[in-house]
Parts: C-alpha cells; sequence; structure tokens
C-alpha cells in the first residue's frame, strides 16, 4: 500500500524530469511574497523508495520478533503512529 505511490513517483522522474505543484502563496506586499508547494525530483523519489521499504522490511520483522510478546499490540500501535508521521 504504501510503496505503490513511491514507485509511481519513481517511474515518473525516470522518464520526465521534476514535478513542481504550487500549493498556497503569501503575498506580503507587492516585492515579496512566499510560495509555498511540492517539489519532486529523482533525488526525492529515491529516498521514498527507500524509506518505505526499509519501513516496511523493519515492521515484517518486527512482527515475528514481537509475536510472543505481552506488549505486542501497544508496540504496533505506537510503531505505526511513528511511521505515518515520517
Amino acid at each position: 500500500m504504501w510503496a505503490f505511490p513511491s514507485i509511481l513517483l519513481l517511474s515518473i522522474q525516470i522518464h520526465s524530469s521534476s514535478i513542481y505543484q504550487y500549493v498556497w502563496s503569501w503575498t506580503i506586499n507587492n516585492d515579496f511574497s512566499l510560495e509555498f508547494g511540492h517539489f519532486i525530483d529523482p533525488l526525492t523519489s529515491i529516498m521514498s523508495v527507500l524509506i518505505t521499504t526499509v519501513g516496511i522490511l523493519v515492521l515484517i520483522y518486527s512482527d515475528n520478533y514481537m509475536s510472543h510478546d505481552q506488549g505486542y499490540l501497544r508496540f504496533f500501535a505506537i510503531q505505526k503512529k511513528y511511521y505515518s508521521a515520517i
């Protein structure tokens, strides 16, 4: 589920250039404004695939490691909150 968007972004980056999506602008005066958005380049795509892959591997390993522990549910609740924050 998590890996699909990361791999999709990586495949788009291989065949095209960087992606910039403009989201919001805050204009203080006519001479100065701040623009907020998303900039996705090949390095960003590779890092998102790497982080997603490592996160999934840690979840699979820790599932087998913690399967007989009494704090199994609490551990996974905290771990999933951590990964969603990343």
